[in-house]
């Protein structure tokens, strides 16, 4: 007797995941963004930088970017090496067709404390997931979840470094720093609220690149700890 076998395609879901970075604004960016102005009272037009990508981010169900710099109101705006970018480049990150957006880097403290709490409050007043800051503890013990098509995915987030910045005292925000003990509890309690984990990763030594060993190292951990993906960003893109 031949057996059946059941048919399980009704019960397989996919979706598509993009992801792109590192998004760092330098002067000259900046002043070209200036020179394309558009109308409406915004002063900086940074669309031309997405557009001949566009139809890829715009065509992948889940677009996940890293923005390398800050962006606040309350700061001048500046480049290397303490970078803080026009607030007009996000609207064009999310017309561009962006879903997910990763602060932590090792450039998250370049326009001081007070910088990046106005970052934080400002991407969270936009209709995008925002992963790699925190107002406190309460908000980094939240874990973000990104769902489409019914499947969740748990986004967790981390950085080597803030290139020997410190977040002054009196501020609660919490910066996701690489550490092992913190990597595993995230990772374990995001496995028990999603179908997916994915892990931003912010690391990488600097013109190269290959991974270091600590690289490799730290990604055997994470996927050992259960995650289904690490994402990829800083100085070793490889």
């Amino acid at each position: 007797q031949t057996a059946v076998m059941p048919d399980f395609s009704s019960y397989i879901k996919e979706v598509s995941f993009l992801g792109c970075g590192d998004n760092i604004i330098y002067t000259g960016t900046m002043r070209d963004a200036k020179s394309l102005a558009p109308k409406g009272g915004r002063k900086y037009n940074f669309a031309p930088l997405y557009e001949n990508i566009k139809d890829i981010i715009s065509g992948a169900d889940i677009a996940f970017i890293n923005q390398e710099t800050p962006m606040a109101d309350n700061v001048e705006y500046g480049s290397y090496p303490h970078f803080n970018s026009p607030r007009d480049l996000a609207d064009d990150m999310i017309e561009a067709g962006f879903d997910i957006v990763n602060i932590a880097t090792n450039h998250m403290l370049d326009a001081g404390s007070e910088g990046l709490k106005s970052t934080i409050e400002f991407w969270k007043t936009k209709p995008v997931t925002m992963i790699g800051g925190y107002e406190n503890e309460e908000d980094f013990d939240t874990i973000r979840i990104y769902e489409k098509d019914e499947i969740k995915i748990a986004l967790l987030s981390f950085t080597y470094s803030t290139n020997g910045l410190k977040l002054r005292s009196g501020y609660d925000i919490i910066i996701p720093y690489i550490d092992e003990t913190v990597i595993r509890e995230k990772v374990n309690a995001a496995k028990k609220v999603a179908d997916l984990v994915f892990v931003s990763m912010h690391w990488g030594d600097e013109n190269t690149q290959a991974p270091n060993a600590e690289q490799k190292r730290l990604a055997k951990l994470i996927a050992d700890c259960g995650a289904d993906a690490v994402i990829v960003e800083g100085a070793s893109l490889q």
